[in-house]
């Protein structure tokens, strides 16, 4: 996907902290801002790295035979069951429609709850009252893990559900197969933050549809042709923390065990199961180190244009003990070194920065 960015800025007015953070603010739409995606992670208390979707190990669907010890097939849902749940009210691209158009990202399992009578039972008894093959899986991890975070309904598929969701949506915006069968397909909505990822499991004939907001990966690394990240006005590494605490309020996450470490929770990206964070090190008072870590663990493979991107902005690595190692690479930008550690198979890639020598 190709950032325009003066059309990006059209869409996004840059909200500028004082002394350093930068964060886009989406002007279009009355629904949870960047600010806000950051301000609702940064209230979770010290970062668990284990924070964010669960993977995609659902249960088998149908009805369980008890003499045959074995689950019985069930066919696909039909066009009411996605109408009903997914698309009515919605428009051509991903949005909340259907059963979830007047949920918000961030609202309170009490609002949700309350306000649906039909989501908490769902929620609860695992089972609609009109189609008893789908589950739903709520989840409310943001502020303090009292706000919605994500909505998964899993369900029996026979390859129905991608038709109806090109026949909505369109043609996905991409799409991965796993090397253990699953397929999955993204349908990204930048506007409104709005993710939608149809995980397909043809040998289990089954299929879920994880629905959580977004970030683009592009709007998170910025510009590569400047030395600073998108969320960065100005460089962190070299500013006080304490600074840094008074312009940042509850989005920089301080570490528990640690005095010099803290964090800066980011949302979803396009590809990722879970968010990651920005990790701030620091000594005397002073960040000396920073390491953004994105996650591409949904479709791996989309790691590699990210990397085109960079050799094409950056050039080529200086010299490093790592030179030999393709996956390990150290860029000077700008007075800053940022060593790039890429993990190809796990779809991961982190960027640490420092000032001074390397």
């Amino acid at each position: 996907m190709n950032t325009n960015w003066p059309v990006l800025a059209s869409i996004f007015a840059i909200l500028a902290v004082p002394f350093g953070l930068a964060i886009y603010e989406d002007a279009t739409y009355d629904g949870p801002t960047l600010v806000d995606e950051f301000s609702a992670l940064g209230e979770l208390g010290d970062w668990d790295s284990d924070y964010g979707l669960e993977n995609d190990d659902f249960e088998e669907h149908g009805d369980y035979d008890e003499d045959s010890n074995d689950w019985n097939e069930v066919g696909a849902m039909g066009n009411d069951f996605f109408d009903e749940i997914f698309f009515k009210g919605t428009g051509t691209e991903a949005s909340l429609g259907g059963a979830f158009t007047d949920l918000r990202w961030q609202q309170s399992e009490d609002s949700v709850y309350g306000s649906s009578s039909l989501l908490r039972g769902w929620a609860e008894d695992y089972e609609h009252p009109e189609y008893s093959q789908a589950e739903l899986e709520l989840s409310f991890e943001a502020r303090e893990e009292e706000g919605l975070s994500r909505i998964v309904v899993n369900f029996p598929d026979d390859g129905t559900a991608l038709r109806i969701f090109q026949s909505r949506w369109g043609e996905p915006d991409a799409n991965f197969n796993d090397p253990e069968g699953d397929k999955r397909y993204f349908w990204f909505n930048q506007d409104l933050g709005v993710r939608c990822v149809l995980i397909s499991r043809p040998l289990g004939g089954t299929a879920s549809v994880w629905l959580t907001s977004y970030r683009s990966a592009e709007e998170i690394m910025g510009d590569l042709s400047k030395s600073t990240f998108g969320f960065e006005t100005k460089s962190i590494v070299g500013s006080k923390v304490s600074s840094l605490k008074a312009q940042l309020g509850n989005l920089l996450v301080d570490n528990s065990e640690y005095d010099d470490v803290s964090y800066i929770i980011l949302p979803n990206t396009e590809f990722s199961s879970d968010p990651k964070a920005v990790e701030l090190y620091s000594e005397k008072g002073k960040v000396v180190e920073m390491t953004l870590s994105l996650d591409f663990s949904l479709a791996p493979v989309k790691l590699a244009s990210l990397a085109n991107a960079m050799s094409s902005k950056w050039g080529s690595p200086i010299k490093s003990e790592y030179e030999d190692d393709p996956d390990h690479r150290v860029f000077k930008k700008n007075g800053r070194f940022i060593t790039v550690v890429q993990s190809p198979d796990y779809g991961s890639v982190a960027f640490t920065v420092r000032n001074g020598n390397e």
